[in-house]
């Protein structure tokens, strides 16, 4: 039986829709998609609605400087400039076009068609020729721009030339801060080999808590904001003073007590996407496999940017290295510590890590550039317990004689996930003294009326609290 599903993309929320809808059926061999009639690949145009409804969701000023990835001019002082985000998103392995001609008689020829050529195959290959908003016609005649010829020998030429071995076989730029001759062809990533997500890979979240639904992490939630929400909200108040915003957050404390919390927080309170995963999930037994992983989280977070990437478990991966019996166990640290000292080609991606062992993590992880930043988030203490438990209750029935700071005071040492379990056991016993869970499943018996008189009281939360202290 053959399903057709039209989806037209006029609106945010119907963009919103057809993402969704492609993510469903992307790993669905039987599933095809057509664009305008025309075959298409689930995976590229999942790509193409991604970045369309990013730009959606910015405001006129950046909206007008999405596609070309920065802002930067498509001018004569940038001959080679492609209007496409996506292109700049997935650039690993630049192919300059000043490699494309060949020598003749000390002189390089450059050869506009090759050049544009390639960069057609890479656009069909990446799926960005579906792009309404891509002007081909404007590549092309960017290409066109391109001189014909270069001789490295000329006096003053920006150009010296590029050998191999002995032998010269092209040209080079001599300095890579001329606009017109430090720009590439954005070229990389191909997605032949591609035939489903891949589980390494965590899924992108744009949803997430507030700052409203965090209680008793008052001071831990201040620090991480200055460091994250003024880089991803106003960049360009650290351009103006020449420095760099921080690369990396590491988040320190026992489990359960709001690390991943506060990050979701603030990606949803930046309107940035999310990319949690703990670390193990990236490891592979396949030599290379793990970095390969690594590369394609940071990929996707730069692709989705404004965007938080959080790393859970760090020290799965950032142990000290002299520890390490076999030279593959470092590759994954290693492929890490790479791109977070080229963290300029993930502009507007922040990393978030976390650890309850940060005695472990190698030197060179927390030395300054990489993840510089720590913050400790301890257990609750009693305020914060208490505010903990008032958010866990805001919504639930609780009778008059339920004393809450009691209830802190006897959870001395419980974290908040300690404290959203106790309010959970509470509700079950509280369910189980009305005889819920093995009574009669019926209208009359769950009617308004009887809802109305279920409520939890303090025995209940006594209970929760006596049967969590046993340990479930």
């Amino acid at each position: 039986m053959r399903h057709v599903c039209p989806v037209a993309l006029r609106s945010e929320r119907e963009l919103k829709a057809a993402l969704e809808l492609l993510r469903l059926v992307s790993n669905w061999k039987s599933a095809s998609v057509l664009v305008d009639g025309t075959p298409a690949s689930p995976w590229q145009i999942e790509r193409v609605v991604t970045c369309a409804l990013q730009k959606c969701r910015k405001g006129p000023e950046q909206r007008a400087h999405h596609c070309d990835g920065g802002g930067r001019p498509d001018d004569d002082a940038a001959p080679v400039r492609i209007p496409c985000r996506q292109f700049a998103a997935y650039d690993r392995s630049a192919v300059e076009w000043w490699r494309f001609g060949k020598m003749a008689q000390g002189v390089f020829h450059v050869d506009r068609k090759a050049a544009h050529e390639e960069l057609r195959a890479r656009t069909d290959e990446l799926g960005c020729g579906w792009c309404p908003g891509l002007e081909l016609r404007r590549m092309k005649k960017a290409v066109a721009r391109l001189p014909g010829r270069i001789d490295p020998m000329a006096e003053g030429s920006e150009w010296s030339p590029r050998k191999a071995g002995s032998r010269v076989v092209g040209v080079q730029p001599r300095t890579r801060t001329n606009p017109a001759t430090s720009l590439s062809f954005t070229i990389g990533l191909s997605g032949a080999d591609r035939d489903h997500e891949d589980p390494g890979v965590p899924p992108i979240s744009h949803d997430g808590p507030t700052y409203a639904d965090i209680g008793g992490l008052e001071e831990p939630l201040r620090q991480v904001r200055e460091l994250l929400e003024l880089p991803l909200r106003r960049p360009e108040v650290f351009q103006h003073l020449g420095i760099e915003a921080p690369r990396g957050v590491l988040l320190t404390g026992p489990p359960g007590c709001g690390k991943t919390l506060i990050a979701r927080a603030v990606a949803r309170e930046v309107g940035a996407s999310f990319h949690a995963v703990t670390v193990t999930e990236l490891l592979s037994k396949y030599i290379g496999e793990s970095e390969r992983h690594i590369r394609q989280l940071f990929e996707q977070a730069a692709a989705n940017a404004p965007a938080i990437v959080f790393l859970d478990e760090i020290d799965a991966i950032g142990f000290d290295r002299g520890t390490a019996r076999h030279g593959w166990e470092v590759g994954p640290l290693t492929q890490l510590l790479g791109i977070l000292d080229g963290f300029r080609a993930l502009e507007g991606v922040q990393v978030l890590a976390a650890t309850n062992r940060p005695e472990r993590l190698d030197p060179a992880l927390v030395r300054p550039g990489r993840f510089d930043r720590i913050i400790e988030v301890p257990p609750p203490g009693l305020e914060g317990r208490l505010a903990i438990l008032r958010l866990h209750t805001a919504k639930m029935p609780v009778a008059g004689d339920v004393d809450l700071r009691a209830l802190a005071s006897a959870s001395e040492g419980f974290t908040g996930a300690d404290l959203r379990a106790l309010c959970q056991e509470a509700g079950m016993a509280a369910l189980r003294r009305a005889d819920g869970v093995h009574g009669d499943d019926n209208a009359e018996r769950w009617g308004h009326a009887a809802l109305e008189k279920l409520a939890v009281t303090q025995r209940d939360f006594s209970a929760a609290l006596a049967v969590l202290r046993r340990g479930g």
